[in-house]
């Protein structure tokens, strides 16, 4: 009978040798086995949860090698579509829209009362603003912050949609073309 950490080192080796950290725990693998694994040096971690088999033969073409060299050899604005393209793609179903970092105060009233906090990250679809006062999902918001360039502000109604401890994710009502253009104009600005 196989011991747990062969079992995992073949389903690797199934996989080419690579393997994310997620794929093995959703595929079974006990974390223990995993991390003895990596903590052993039978898997190197290539890149933020991505690992391979330590005797994995890099010197075969691998797919990702072909894509690198294609990637590189393309021009900048054909690899930044490229990039928008696969970041919807690997997003999808997870989030309806990708989420860029965007640190900027922001007013919002809720129910008559105004708040000043900080935007944490936003989307063509909504912002996640750091927060530690207490809110609902559900509640109604209105928000004005200012473009990076602090020469126009974005005044914009929204919904909480979660709630978390460290603050709450709003989703914009947009009622104007106005407001859309100017949310995707900021999205391409950052």
């Amino acid at each position: 009978m196989q011991s747990a950490r062969q079992k995992a080192i073949e389903a690797i080796q199934k996989r080419g040798g690579l393997i994310r950290t997620r794929e093995a725990l959703a595929e079974g693998m006990h974390r223990r086995t995993f991390y003895g694994l990596r903590d052993e040096g039978v898997l190197i971690e290539i890149s933020r949860g991505l690992y391979r088999l330590a005797d994995t033969d890099l010197s075969a073409p691998r797919v990702s090698d072909r894509l690198l060299e294609l990637i590189m050899s393309m021009p900048e604005d054909e690899q930044q579509k490229l990039l928008k393209d696969l970041e919807g793609k690997v997003l999808k179903g997870k989030r309806k829209h990708y989420r860029k970092p965007f640190f900027m105060v922001v007013d919002y009233a809720a129910q008559d009362r105004g708040y000043k906090d900080f935007i944490q990250n936003i989307s063509a679809g909504g912002v996640f603003i750091e927060t530690q006062m207490p809110f609902s999902a559900g509640q109604e918001v209105s928000l004005t912050f200012p473009l990076p360039n602090y020469q126009k502000y974005i005044k914009i109604s929204g919904e909480v949609v979660w709630t978390s401890a460290q603050g709450i994710g709003v989703t914009f009502k947009m009622v104007s073309q106005d407001q859309d253009a100017m949310i995707k104009s900021l999205l391409e600005m950052i």
